[in-house]
């Protein structure tokens, strides 16, 4: 990405339909990895939160530009279940968890009837959903069976990112239970995308 793509201002609809893309492909994963011809999945809303930092995390790279998340996924904290784009996680609440083309909840996605997520690709543009795949297909490389850990291993391993340990604790020292934490410290980390490998 070059920097004049830092200047790209994503606005919260986008951002949000970026996300849904996230989601479908996501599912697609799910399906590939479990092997399952049904719609059954465990994509809740904690699990997808978790899954969308590991997606903009993955092929990024100290002191280089990266669109997702430098410009899509711009606003990581620092919770209790680890890294959260606040952002996301607020526009879920605020919709009940029905979006665009899915339905989110606690359990699992479900996609809404009568739409069809490929036409995700064409609103929010070819730059992002190539990006999207790319990162996705990292993970797929580093660790095809993310996809099936659960919500809580997903927690896990983002515990042991560096930039989740020192921006919580940092928190903790004000008081907070939610602190920022830049973009940076998240590229020129090491990352660990398989708890056997910690």
């Amino acid at each position: 990405m070059s920097r004049a793509h830092l200047n790209l201002k994503v606005t919260m609809p986008n951002k949000i339909l970026s996300f849904e893309y996230v989601l479908k492909c996501l599912l697609e994963w799910h399906q590939e990895e479990s092997h399952s011809n049904n719609n059954t999945n465990d994509i809740s809303i904690l699990k997808a939160l978790k899954l969308l930092f590991f997606v903009s995390a993955a092929r990024t790279i100290k002191d280089t530009p990266n669109l997702l998340l430098d410009v899509v996924f711009n606003d990581y904290r620092a919770m209790p279940f680890g890294h959260v784009e606040s952002g996301i996680l607020n526009e879920i609440k605020n919709r009940d968890g029905r979006l665009a083309y899915y339905i989110i909840n606690n359990q699992s996605t479900t996609l809404i009837a009568g739409t069809n997520p490929e036409d995700i690709k064409q609103e929010i543009g070819e730059e992002i959903t190539n990006e999207i795949n790319a990162s996705i297909e990292y993970l797929k490389r580093k660790n095809p069976r993310l996809i099936l850990m659960s919500q809580f291993e997903l927690v896990d391993l983002s515990h042991i990112w560096f930039s989740w340990k020192h921006y919580f604790n940092q928190g903790k020292q004000v008081g907070l239970r939610s602190f920022p934490i830049p973009s940076d410290a998240i590229k020129e980390e090491d990352k660990i995308f398989s708890l056997q490998s910690f």
